[in-house]
């Protein structure tokens, strides 16, 4: 039943008032598709993620942080390689045995602040009852935040390979293992 002192409306009248009511305008709308395949999610999911990284990698804590342990994986190894008269040569395990404890607890503190912040992104912004009324199903946010989260983790073992690999030719030593660094860190680091 309409609430009291409101009429019936006929959508046919209505329509057609519009339509002779001086200076209106046709407007053509654009239709309106909703997918609902696996490569449309997929896209959703890599999209999403993507702005997750982008959130995570601008903040300026998430700088101020990591450009921390990134000087504290430079005093490490310099402590260790420079010790009086006895000069270590900075090899690749030497490297990555020295400050890779202390880097990935650093790794570990921002995916648990970050990982939470994501999560807690759209309730913070007000926005959280319209992103769960959308078509998108509940699986692909939360899915897309693990990507983030993992993308920054891999992003964060990027860095340590950079630094450690500056750190080498920085000191005279040639001989880089590229890829003792990207086994140690995506398979004892990352994972």
């Amino acid at each position: 039943f309409p609430p009291v002192g409101m009429g019936k409306f006929s959508r046919k009248g209505r329509e057609k008032k519009e339509a002779l009511q001086p200076g209106s305008i046709e407007v053509n709308l654009a239709d309106i598709k909703c997918l609902h395949t696996p490569a449309h999610y997929a896209t959703t999911v890599w999209a999403l993620s993507m702005q997750g990284v982008k959130y995570v990698v601008m903040s300026p804590i998430f700088l101020g942080v990591s450009s921390l342990a990134v000087l504290a994986v430079l005093f490490a190894v310099n402590r260790v390689t420079q010790r009086g008269e006895m000069v270590l040569l900075p090899l690749t395990k030497v490297i990555l045995q020295v400050p890779s404890s202390f880097y990935s607890l650093i790794c570990m503190l921002l995916v648990f602040i970050y990982s939470g912040l994501l999560i807690q992104r759209e309730r913070d912004a007000g926005m959280y009852q319209l992103v769960d009324t959308t078509a998108t199903p509940f699986w692909v946010l939360w899915v897309s935040k693990f990507l983030s989260m993992a993308k920054v983790l891999l992003l964060l073992m990027l860095v340590f390979m950079l630094t450690g690999i500056g750190i080498q030719l920085s000191q005279g030593f040639y001989h880089v293992e590229i890829g003792l660094y990207i086994y140690h860190l995506l398979a004892f680091v990352w994972i």
